[in-house]
């Protein structure tokens, strides 16, 4: 099976998970974490939702915590075989920009059973936060088209979406584009994406 193959058949099987998770979390009445306040509407996002999700300890964590940091939020889950393998890059971008006003932060589209599973053998440096069908609608709204996993968006330190992907990245294109994500420019100032890899 040639790599384009491969990358569709993850993809499909990413999306049709994700499918069945929200239609299981509806079927037997879950419960969400807090609406975002700017999303109640059906419109593209282009800056950083007010938003609350819990963490496993069920600690409620805001986005208005990472206030004037460049902010990247990495949607991914423990059953994403390409979402596994980007928490190495993401940890090693971590780590080079420990000193930077910068916030990596994990929504997993987990069952929090499967995510403390997971954790438990390979922790994660920066939060992890669950996510569920809130999370997964905004997303769309922030370029994930295809509610595809791993999905990477990166915000500005004025809070202004600068980029955003659906599928796996390399350790250079991340640092690329979080240098990028540090300098002012037009587009962000605008609220506009500047691109994608």
């Amino acid at each position: 099976m040639n790599a384009v193959k491969t990358v569709l058949v993850t993809l499909l099987a990413g999306v049709l998970s994700i499918g069945i998770a929200v239609l299981g979390e509806r079927w037997l009445g879950k419960s969400e974490p807090r609406l975002p306040s700017q999303a109640a509407g059906d419109g593209p996002l282009y800056s950083l939702p007010a938003w609350e999700l819990p963490d496993l300890e069920g600690r409620t964590v805001s986005s208005a915590d990472w206030s004037d940091k460049l902010v990247v939020l990495h949607y991914w889950a423990t059953w994403c075989e390409p979402c596994v393998e980007q928490l190495a890059l993401l940890e090693e971008s971590r780590r080079q920009h420990a000193e930077a006003p910068v916030q990596f932060v994990g929504i997993a589209i987990d069952r929090p059973e499967d995510l403390a599973r997971f954790l438990a053998e390979k922790p994660i440096a920066y939060p992890v936060l669950l996510g569920g069908v809130n999370a997964i609608s905004i997303s769309q709204r922030l370029g994930n088209h295809l509610q595809g996993l791993p999905f990477l968006v990166i915000f500005d330190r004025s809070g202004q979406r600068v980029f955003q992907r659906t599928g796996p990245f390399t350790g250079k294109e991340l640092a690329a584009r979080i240098e990028r994500g540090m300098t002012p420019n037009r587009a962000s100032a605008e609220g506009r994406p500047t691109g994608r890899f």
